[in-house]
């Protein structure tokens, strides 16, 4: 049984940078950069002209939706 996570309404929204958001996911800050560009990835948002920022429900939700039950399954691409 997939594990579930708390609903957004018990607790804050948390906002994260590039940085923040690729470390959390163990990833390299470019490579959420790319997938921006590409069109792959967790949803993020733009605030302002250069500030990106990533929900942390939306990272979950990315982590989440890599979950397989068997090698046998298909993986699609996320797109944002």
């Amino acid at each position: 049984m997939p594990k579930s996570l708390p609903s957004t309404a018990e607790r804050p929204r948390t906002e994260l940078d590039t940085r923040a958001a690729a470390k959390r996911l163990g990833l390299a800050p470019e490579t959420l950069e790319r997938w921006r560009q590409q069109g792959i990835g967790p949803r993020w948002s733009r605030l302002g002209r250069k500030l990106v920022r990533y929900s942390e429900e939306s990272l979950d939700e990315f982590v989440l939706s890599g979950h397989r039950t068997s090698t046998s399954d298909r993986r699609e691409e996320v797109r944002a």
